[in-house]
């Protein structure tokens, strides 16, 4: 039986700096893809604090997760590349609170509206035009 050596690179992490000041933190690795090579960040599931002051109860800490999730940028997108070990990451990635892209949903857009246009918006019986010609009516 033949044996194949694996691949025994060491897990690297940094903290990825993005033109736009934006900064994602975790795992780095290299990923081609269309003939291209990208920076692959493996963003670790943290818990997120968050406070916000709420009228008549003073300020109210939370606790939610963000799931983990991995995003792949081309060097032109990057500025800098801050090493660090495994902690160091995960302290910033709970620092920066990278969200994960999430598809739109046609239901929290709806959950959104006011409750007078939500309320028209699921109670009509009259079909949306979708031709354009009727833009009298926003539903």
């Amino acid at each position: 039986m033949e044996t194949t050596q694996q691949d025994q690179t060491p897990a690297q992490f940094a903290i990825v700096e993005l033109f736009g000041h934006q900064r994602v933190a975790g795992k780095i690795s290299q990923q081609a893809f269309g003939g291209a090579s990208f920076v692959r960040v493996d963003v670790p599931e943290i818990e997120a604090q968050e406070r916000e002051y709420v009228d008549g109860r003073g300020y109210v800490t939370s606790v939610r997760t963000i799931q983990a999730h991995t995003r792949s940028f081309g060097g032109g997108a990057i500025y800098a590349i801050n090493w660090c070990d495994e902690t160091t990451a995960q302290i910033a990635a709970r620092a920066i609170k990278h969200e994960p892209l999430s598809p739109y949903s046609v239901k929290s857009a709806i959950d959104a509206l006011p409750d007078d246009q939500r309320h028209r918006l699921l109670t009509s019986s009259r079909q949306p035009d979708l031709t354009g010609e009727d833009d009298d009516h926003p539903f």
